[in-house]
């Protein structure tokens, strides 16, 4: 099919609500592909077995919108043969499908139109019984794996452009997310658009990210380990053609909007959208194996590998890391410059790389010196210090001698006057007068 439009030009429209759409077939499993934009409908699918007895039964909003964060931005465009419903119902048999338009509480009329494209059935010819038919086109027991439900979406702090890191430092720093998350073994999706990626954003890649398929923007890859088996990767172009690369080599232009499988034969696949729209990654498909033996935990070494193909720096011109102190010589000295007391704050780091001594540690550090006795310390304004690790920095702080004031001297006792004398002398005359 083109990649705009509808797949063969033909396509069943609902604008009403209550119109159905119904088929019936024989396999394993089905995907149901609608043509949508930003003003679809709602729909209720409805699948039956032969007793006619319903074994699946959901609600789907086939709309086409941007979610809440960056990790879902981009996707209010046209998006063609969109599989809003993918089924693994295990069991070969006879089923029929039911899809009804019914109202939507997210678009504005409540209506909105549906576009049905087509639908794909799996293993038509059943399992078992039918491997030699398969097998002339060595796709014996296969088994089709969704990597949305398998991929977590990480961000990159650098671009290829402007890191000053390295691949292998990037990819440590990915999988510390990953490990952050409680599970390893999935495939990563890495952008140098994102910010690290955290519980609303995955909540949000959960809640209103595509449901049945990878969204790979410009620039974005997905990486992801698999056992090594016969491995096949579904691909297609959503809203306009683009170009694409496996493991670094370029693997030319996508104009379908019709998912087709692209054999893969490395353990490790990196897939890189290098073009302008947007490449929609589908499904795994493999042979002979479960799904749980088919993917691997993405390793460091991996995902390093990965990023060297996206043009980050590879691990051979990475310098050798060399880890050294930074040391700042905290002294206190009198108006003279004589040395009073002295302390060394540590710090270490990589050589050549700077470290910041705070106001607060440096304070404390003269806090806790002890001073000569009868000095202290200046008034004095604190600030920080940066020293840069394999060096020595240096702050001093004065302090003073403190003045004691000496006691003053008691007065002399006052000599009585000549004067004051005769008038004690005359006194005591008088007084014996009186007796005598």
């Amino acid at each position: 099919s083109e990649v705009t439009g509808a797949s063969n030009g033909t396509e069943a429209t609902s604008s009403a609500i209550g119109d159905t759409a119904e088929f019936s077939f024989k396999g394993t499993g089905v995907d149901i592909y609608t043509n949508n934009d930003t003003n679809s409908g709602r729909v209720l699918v409805q699948v039956k077995n032969s007793a006619g007895s319903t074994v699946k039964l959901l609600q789907v909003e086939t709309r086409m919108a941007d979610g809440d964060t960056d990790v879902t931005a981009g996707q209010a465009v046209n998006g063609y043969n969109e599989p809003i419903v993918s089924l693994d119902l295990g069991t070969y048999a006879d089923y029929s499908v039911k899809i009804t338009h019914i109202k939507s509480s997210i678009i504005e009329d409540g209506i909105g139109i549906v576009k049905i494209d087509g639908f794909r059935v799996y293993n038509t010819l059943g399992d078992t019984a039918n491997d030699a038919v398969y097998s002339k086109d060595n796709e014996a027991n296969p088994t089709f794996i969704e990597l949305r439900d398998s991929v977590l979406q990480v961000g990159l702090n650098a671009t290829k452009d402007n890191s000053a890191q390295y691949a292998s430092q990037i990819a440590s720093e990915v999988m510390s997310q990953v490990y952050d998350k409680g599970n390893a073994n999935v495939g990563l999706v890495l952008s140098s658009s994102l910010t690290n990626t955290d519980e609303s954003k995955v909540t949000d890649l959960i809640d209103n990210g595509p449901k049945n398929e990878i969204y790979l923007r410009k620039g974005e890859s997905l990486v992801f380990s698999t056992n090594g088996s016969n491995v096949q990767i579904g691909l297609k172009a959503l809203n306009a053609s683009t170009t694409y690369s496996i493991n670094g080599a370029d693997k030319g232009t996508i104009s379908s909007s019709t998912d087709m499988f692209y054999s893969v034969d490395s353990e490790a696949v990196t897939i890189t959208n290098t073009g302008d729209g947007i490449l929609a990654v589908t499904k795994l498909k493999v042979f002979g194996a479960s799904q749980e033996t088919v993917l691997n935990a993405v390793s460091t070494e991996q995902l390093t590998r990965a990023l060297v193909a996206m043009g980050y720096a590879a691990d051979e011109t990475e310098p050798e890391v060399t880890y050294a102190d930074a040391a700042l010589t905290v002294s206190v000295n009198d108006a003279n410059g004589k040395q009073l007391a002295l302390t060394v704050l540590t710090a270490n780091g990589v050589e050549g790389e700077t470290h910041t001594f705070t106001a607060a540690e440096i304070q404390s550090a003269v806090k806790g010196l002890t001073l000569p006795s009868g000095y202290i310390l200046n008034a004095v304004t604190y600030k920080d210090v940066t020293v840069v690790y394999g060096s020595e920095g240096s702050v001093s702080f004065k302090a003073s001698k403190a003045v004691v004031d000496k006691p003053s001297k008691p007065a002399a006792p006052t000599k009585p006057s000549g004067g004051t004398i005769n008038k004690i002398f005359t006194s005591i005359r008088n007084l014996l007068k009186k007796f005598f």
